[in-house]
């Protein structure tokens, strides 16, 4: 869900969620391994909360990834998309 804090706001998805069904791990490596071309498919929001899953993994500290912190590492993607052509 959607946190807001002084420091800005982000999202974090509880393991809670889905450790069941499916790792943490393996949701990070499904990320990663996206083909950022197909991004354009995702609505803005569902790129942040794919970008803000990464950098929680990453950082495990969650509610301190910002929505800003993730809308840059979605831009980084498309960056890396553009190069990739």
């Amino acid at each position: 869900g959607k946190w807001n804090g002084t420091n800005g706001s982000g999202w974090v998805v509880s393991e809670d969620n889905y450790k069941k069904y499916i790792k943490p791990k393996e949701v990070y490596m499904l990320i990663h391994n996206i083909d950022k071309k197909e991004l354009s498919k995702l609505s803005e929001i569902e790129q942040v909360k794919l970008a803000s899953f990464v950098l929680n993994y990453e950082s495990n500290k969650k509610y301190e990834v910002t929505e800003q912190m993730a809308k840059k590492l979605v831009n980084e993607w498309k960056l890396e998309s553009v190069d990739e052509i």
